[in-house]
């Protein structure tokens, strides 16, 4: 939450200059970024070294972390499309804001999981 505090403050010291300043927190997605702190998380050997594994990691980000249902899963594309309309005249007069791309969770879902 230090991102989002360093936001807000930079979004108040530069309101008068017409300078927003935005974040998104976004879940986890299935890249190898999100791969990688999935399998710390659980205590998995590092990558590589069982592909099995590899592809458990991501079924387990794409299905029981998945929040939404119906088959959506959170996409790279989808961070994106938030950026881009964080960016855009539609949110001229948004500011100091940290846009949850995590399809529900931070209201209250719990991880679908067992941590070994």
């Amino acid at each position: 939450m230090a991102v989002v505090g360093m936001v807000r403050s930079a979004a108040a010291e530069l309101l008068a200059r017409g300078v927003r300043v935005n974040t998104i927190s976004p879940y986890g997605i299935a890249t190898s970024m999100g791969t990688r702190g999935v399998r710390e998380m659980l205590g998995l050997p590092p990558v590589g070294t069982d592909t099995n594994d590899e592809e458990a990691v991501r079924r387990v980000i794409k299905e029981d972390f998945n929040e939404m249902g119906g088959g959506m899963v959170l996409r790279v594309e989808d961070v994106a499309r938030a950026a881009v309309f964080l960016a855009s005249h539609d949110a001229r007069y948004i500011t100091g804001h940290n846009l949850m791309v995590d399809g529900g969770f931070s209201v209250g879902k719990l991880l679908n999981i067992l941590v070994r």
